[in-house]
C-alpha cells in the first residue's frame, strides 16, 4: 500500500512528461520499451543502499528481513523450502538497464539460455530514464 502511495505521483508525473515529449518530438524519438527491440547487458549482483549491502536474490533478502512484508515469501514456498534448490536464482537483482515496458522480456546468460524474465525494477534506476550507470 505504501509503495503504491509513493509510486503513484511518480507515475502520473512520468505520464505527463511522456505526453509532453511526444507533443514536441512526435515519432522522431522511440517510446519507452514499448514494442521496440532493446538489448541491455549486466550482471547478477547485489548493490549498496545507504551503506548497507543488499543481496541479489529473493531467499537471502527475505531472510535478512525476517520474512516480513514487503519481503515475505509465499507460505507455500516456506512450507516447501526443503524441497527447493536454493542455488537456483528465481528472483534476482542485476545491473541490466530496464525500464517500464520491459516486463515479460527474457533475461539470458552468455550462452543465450533463458535464466529469468524481467518483471520489475527497484527504485534506484528510476531517476535514470535517460542515462543509466551502475
Amino acid at each position: 500500500m505504501f509503495e503504491q502511495q509513493v509510486d503513484e505521483p511518480q507515475r502520473q508525473a512520468y505520464s505527463k512528461i511522456a505526453n509532453a515529449r511526444f507533443a514536441v518530438y512526435g515519432f522522431s524519438v522511440y517510446p519507452d520499451a514499448t514494442f521496440t527491440l532493446r538489448l541491455a547487458f549486466g550482471e547478477v549482483k547485489g548493490y549498496l543502499e545507504s551503506k548497507n549491502s543488499l543481496g541479489y536474490h529473493t531467499f537471502k533478502h527475505a531472510e535478512t528481513h525476517q520474512n516480513k512484508d514487503p519481503f515475505e515469501l509465499p507460505a507455500i514456498w516456506r512450507e516447501r523450502m526443503a524441497q527447493l534448490n536454493l542455488s537456483t536464482l528465481f528472483n534476482f537483482v542485476s545491473t541490466a538497464d530496464i525500464i517500464g515496458g520491459n516486463s515479460g522480456s527474457p533475461a539470458v546468460n552468455r550462452e543465450g539460455e533463458l535464466v529469468g524474465i524481467i518483471f520489475d525494477g527497484n527504485i534506484q534506476p528510476l531517476v535514470f530514464d535517460y542515462i543509466y550507470t551502475d
